[in-house]
C-alpha cells in the first residue's frame, strides 16, 4: 500500500465514524446542554485528526478477507469513543488543552465516564450485521482496554513523575517499567483493535492472535515516538513536530534520550 492510498483511507474511514461519534455524544444534549458542550469539548477537536483506531480496525477486517468494511463502523467508532473517553480523563489529570480549574476537570472527568458508557450503545449499531458472540467479544475487550488505560495512568501520576525520579536512577528499571506503562496505555488498546477487525471478518482464532500481537507492538511503540515526539522543536517537520505539552514528566521524558542515547543517567 503506497502512501496515498493509506491516507486516502484513513480519511475515508475517518469520514464514516465521525458522525457516528457525533450521533452518540449529541444525543446527551436532550439531558443536559451543559454536560453536552463539555463532551464535544474534545469530539470536536478529534473532528481536525485522522482516527487511527478506526483505520487499523477496518485495515485488519480487510487483511482477514471482510468485503463489506462500512458494516464495521459501529465497532470502529465504538473504540474511537474509548479513545476519547481517554483523552478527556486524561484532560483532567494534566495541565494542558487549556482543562485548568478545577470544575474545568471535574467536568471532563465525568465527561469520560459518559462517553465510555456511549462505547457500548454505539457498537449496539452492529447488531444484525455480525454474530452475537462476537459482538460479546468486543464488549469484553473495550473493558480490558479501559482497565489497562488506568493501569497506565497510575504508572503516569503515581510512579512515573518528577518526585520519583531517584526511583529510577536504574535504568533497567526505568525502562521495564516505562515500557509496561506504553504497554498498558496504548499497546493493549491497540492489540484489541487490530483484533476487533479480525473477530469481525471471521478470522481464525491464531490470526486474531497474530493480529493482536502485532497491534500491541505497533501501539507499545507508537507511544514511545509520541513521547519522544514532545522533544522535537515546533516547525521542525509536518510529521512529528510539536509543542512541548508534558512539562510535569519532562525530566522523566528526558530519561528516555539518555537511555537510547546510550548515556549515563546519574
Amino acid at each position: 500500500m503506497d502512501k496515498s492510498h493509506y491516507f486516502q483511507m484513513m480519511r475515508e474511514t475517518s469520514a464514516k465514524a465521525y458522525p457516528l461519534l457525533l450521533h452518540h455524544v449529541d444525543s446527551v444534549k436532550g439531558i443536559d446542554p451543559e454536560l453536552h458542550q463539555v463532551m464535544r469539548y474534545v469530539v470536536d477537536r478529534r473532528n481536525k485528526e485522522l482516527l487511527l483506531k478506526p483505520f487499523l480496525l477496518r485495515l485488519t477486517y480487510e487483511l482477514c478477507g471482510g468485503t463489506a468494511w462500512a458494516k464495521t463502523v459501529p465497532a470502529a467508532a465504538a473504540f474511537e469513543l474509548l479513545n476519547i473517553s481517554s483523552y478527556q480523563a486524561n484532560s483532567s489529570f494534566d495541565n494542558k488543552h487549556a482543562v485548568l480549574s478545577f470544575p474545568e476537570k471535574n467536568s471532563q472527568f465525568i465527561a469520560s465516564m459518559v462517553t465510555r458508557e456511549l462505547c457500548l450503545e454505539c457498537l449496539s449499531g452492529a447488531e444484525g450485521d455480525f454474530d452475537t458472540a462476537v459482538l460479546d467479544e468486543l464488549r469484553a475487550d473495550l473493558s480490558i482496554c479501559n482497565k489497562h488505560i488506568y493501569i497506565a495512568q497510575h504508572y503516569d501520576l503515581n510512579l512515573l513523575t518528577t518526585a520519583n525520579l531517584d526511583r529510577y536512577r536504574d535504568e533497567d528499571r526505568f525502562m521495564t517499567e516505562y515500557t509496561s506503562r506504553c504497554f498498558h496505555g496504548s499497546g493493549v488498546f491497540t492489540g484489541r483493535c487490530a483484533r476487533a477487525g479480525a473477530l469481525l471478518a471471521g478470522a481464525s482464532s491464531d490470526e486474531c492472535a497474530a493480529l493482536q500481537r502485532f497491534g500491541e507492538e505497533f501501539g507499545t511503540g507508537l507511544h514511545f515516538m509520541n513521547d519522544l515526539s514532545d522533544f522535537v522543536p515546533p516547525g521542525v517537520g509536518s510529521v512529528v513536530g510539536r509543542s512541548f505539552q508534558d512539562q510535569l514528566r519532562g525530566c522523566v521524558r528526558s530519561k528516555i534520550i539518555l537511555v537510547l542515547a546510550g548515556e549515563s543517567s546519574d
